[in-house]
């Protein structure tokens, strides 16, 4: 369309913005593909290293346990006494 004298042609034409037009056109669409992209990469990452962590720590904690629930480890009289009856004196 040619520029008629006075007139000032309107910044948001032209094929600069054609582009722009597009993606807000189909933004819907294109949300819709990344957000099943972004599940899809979460699924497929979800239990990645559990098995690790199951064959090593999960190992580890349950032999530490063991070795807590000793003898020691059930002695009720820690809890019965007072704390304060032996504390040392200020002056």
């Amino acid at each position: 369309m040619p520029v008629l004298p006075g007139e000032k042609p309107n910044f948001w034409e032209g094929p600069l913005w054609d582009a722009l037009g597009f993606f807000v056109q189909y933004m819907s669409a294109f949300s819709i593909v990344f957000a099943l992209v972004a599940c899809g990469i979460a699924v497929a990452a979800y239990n990645e290293g559990a098995t690790d962590f199951k064959e090593t720590v999960y190992k580890e904690s349950l032999h530490t346990r063991e070795l807590l629930e000793g003898p020691e480890a059930s002695n009720s009289q820690v809890f019965e006494t007072n704390p304060t009856e032996e504390a040392p004196s200020l002056e």
